[in-house]
């Protein structure tokens, strides 16, 4: 996983690990991205996804801040 042109180091960081716990947790390399990228989107830009999308991505990310 890449930093983004557009990302600072601390967005990058809280996206990285929304995508590492998703790893963790037994997703697979390319589903943890989705994820990391939909918890971004959706913390960050306010967009909104499908239930299957948004409830395991902020599953992930509910330990990090807003």
């Amino acid at each position: 996983m890449e930093r983004q042109p557009n990302e600072t180091s601390v967005m990058f960081q809280r996206r990285k690990a929304v995508y590492d716990r998703a790893k963790q947790m037994g997703e697979s390399e390319e589903t943890a991205i989705k994820l990391a990228n939909v918890w971004n989107n959706i913390t960050l830009l306010g967009c909104r996804y499908s239930k299957e999308l948004s409830e395991p991505a902020r599953r992930y990310g509910a330990a990090l801040p807003p």
